[in-house]
C-alpha cells in the first residue's frame, strides 16, 4: 500500500514541477505511452479493411481518402473528422457512457452511429445503430480506430 501511495505522490509531484516550469500537457493523449508508435487495426467480419497511425497530434485512417482523422479532446470524448483538422471539419464524436462503452454520433447533429464496446484487452467490438456487430479492432487504439470507421461508413447514410 506504501508502494501506491508513493508512486501516486511522485506522479502528483511531477505534474507540479511541469506546471510550474510551463510545461503545457499535449493536446491529445494516446491511450498508453507506448502506442503513439503502434497501428491499431480494423476489421469488418473477418477482412482487415486498415488501420489507424498516430501522426502530430492525431490519429489518421489508412483506408479513407479524405484525410479522416481522429483526436482525443478529453478523457470521455473523441472526434473525428475529414480534410484539414480544423473544428469545423469534425463530423463524427465518440462519448463514454460506462466503464467499457462509448457512444458514436455525428457531429454537431447527434445523429446515432453505434456503440464501441470493450471486448479485450486491445479489441474493441464495433456495434451499428441497430445493435449490430460490423466489426471489431486490434490493438491499442480502439477507440480512435472505432470511431473514424463508424464515422466513415455510416456518417454519410449507409454502414456496413
Amino acid at each position: 500500500m506504501d508502494r501506491r501511495i508513493a508512486l501516486v505522490l511522485s506522479a502528483v509531484l511531477a505534474g507540479v514541477v511541469m506546471f510550474a516550469a510551463g510545461a503545457a500537457p499535449a493536446k491529445t493523449l494516446s491511450m498508453h505511452a507506448s502506442s503513439s508508435t503502434k497501428w491499431t487495426y480494423v476489421h469488418a467480419g473477418s477482412r482487415e479493411v486498415g488501420h489507424i497511425y498516430w501522426e502530430s497530434g492525431f490519429w489518421y485512417a489508412s483506408w479513407a481518402e479524405a484525410g479522416a482523422w481522429a483526436y482525443r479532446q478529453s478523457a470521455r470524448v473523441f472526434f473525428s473528422g475529414y480534410e484539414s483538422e480544423r473544428a469545423a471539419h469534425r463530423s463524427g464524436v465518440a462519448r463514454k457512457r460506462a466503464i467499457h462503452r462509448w457512444s458514436v454520433s455525428t457531429f454537431p447533429g447527434f445523429r446515432a452511429l453505434g456503440m464501441l464496446i470493450w471486448s479485450a484487452p486491445g479489441r474493441w467490438l464495433i456495434v451499428n445503430k441497430h445493435g449490430k456487430r460490423i466489426g471489431h479492432t486490434e490493438g491499442p487504439n480502439g477507440i480512435p480506430a472505432g470511431l473514424v470507421w463508424l464515422d466513415d461508413s455510416c456518417g454519410g447514410g449507409g454502414c456496413h
